[in-house]
């Protein structure tokens, strides 16, 4: 049940409405180490408004208390105040609240021990030329103190052999999708890596590519980090076939997409062999859930880089709405099963006492 309400939590978070809010004609605030409990001085604060993209409205710098002002010349756009500490980017959207903001930063590492995913799916469908592939993942940074993960191979993947890849997009929970332009892994084929920052909280992944499409194409999937539950979708009308019996179940239906569930009690560093067949395309994506913040930034907002050629390739977000949907339900999905599971069990038990008191 954890996993529903820690989707149903996220999904709140990403679907409400923000609104502007700046006491006076200035955004006041403080910029806060999270990793070590103390203020942040010397960072560069930016007043960002979204309209016709990100576009720079102020800029200040973080002062020994870690206080920061900064003007606003246009009070009734939306904005969102951007932190950038120790090259990593931390923004915050503007909200009704008139106090002053608490912006939150973490001490950037090259590693964070135990990093895992909650949630996994590949979502698959055929034109009967073309199969196509969307992978997407959920990756859970708990680290205690908070740190952010920052590194060239951040975030390492495969796809299947002679496939190509198409997109791959990345966010914060709560923030916008960024396309991003993966590196390929030195003396690898088909494996890639990108260096997007793995904050403290949850971090979203999907990627797109695609195959031609015979008769039954196989499958050996391997997350970057081991998941906790992992997920094939696809449209009815295709077959889909476990090399294993027993390795998949198949709860039923949602958002017009067959689910077929892993069947894993552990954390899964590599997802069962299948293999799918057969023609059918998925519901297109729900359009009415772009963001606001749609645009690509100007020159003149620093972007944290690297030496990797996926730190330069950040730019506009895309409308990638159907991601959500398809998570909430999955989650709801597992929520199910694992409450059916429960239920099972109590009454089992309840059985075995009345039998015992007979």
């Amino acid at each position: 049940m954890n996993i529903f309400f820690r989707f149903v939590s996220i999904a709140l978070v990403f679907c409400c409405a923000s609104f502007p809010a700046f006491a006076g004609n200035a955004v006041t605030g403080r910029v806060i180490n999270a990793t070590s409990r103390n203020p942040s001085a010397g960072d560069q604060v930016l007043l960002l408004r979204l309209e016709g993209g990100m576009q720079e409205e102020s800029r200040a710098v973080s002062d020994a208390a870690g206080n920061f002002s900064l003007p606003m010349t246009e009070p009734g756009a939306s904005h969102v105040v951007r932190v950038i500490h120790q090259r990593v980017n931390y923004d915050q959207t503007l909200t009704t609240a008139a106090s002053p903001l608490e912006m939150q930063v973490f001490d950037r590492v090259p590693r964070v021990p135990g990093l895992s995913g909650s949630v996994g799916m590949a979502q698959i469908e055929s034109d009967g030329a073309t199969l196509k592939v969307t992978e997407m993942y959920d990756i859970a940074n708990v680290s205690q103190p908070p740190l952010t993960q920052v590194g060239p191979r951040n975030f390492e993947f495969s796809i299947a052999s002679g496939a190509t890849l198409e997109s791959f997009q990345a966010r914060k929970a709560g923030g916008v999708w960024l396309n991003l332009n993966p590196a390929s892994v030195p003396r690898s084929t088909n494996r890639y890596a990108v260096d997007f920052p793995i904050r403290p909280g949850d971090t979203l992944f999907r990627f797109r590519y695609s195959l031609p499409a015979n008769a039954a194409v196989s499958f050996r999937l391997k997350p970057a980090y081991p998941v906790s539950n992992f997920a094939v979708m696809h449209p009815p009308s295709m077959t889909f076939k476990a090399e294993r019996a027993g390795d998949f179940t198949s709860p039923g239906v949602t958002k017009g997409l067959r689910v077929e569930q892993v069947v894993s009690t552990s954390s899964l560093r590599r997802i069962p062999a299948f293999e799918i067949s057969g023609i059918g395309a998925g519901a297109p994506p729900d359009v009415s859930s772009s963001s606001a913040a749609a645009g690509t930034a100007p020159a003149s907002i620093p972007v944290p880089r690297s030496s990797s050629p996926a730190g330069r390739a950040v730019t506009a977000p895309e409308n990638v709405g159907g991601f959500w949907p398809l998570l909430l339900a999955l989650a709801c999905l597992f929520a199910t099963i694992v409450f059916a599971s429960w239920r099972r069990k109590r009454q089992a038990g309840a059985g075995s006492e009345t039998g015992n008191a007979a």
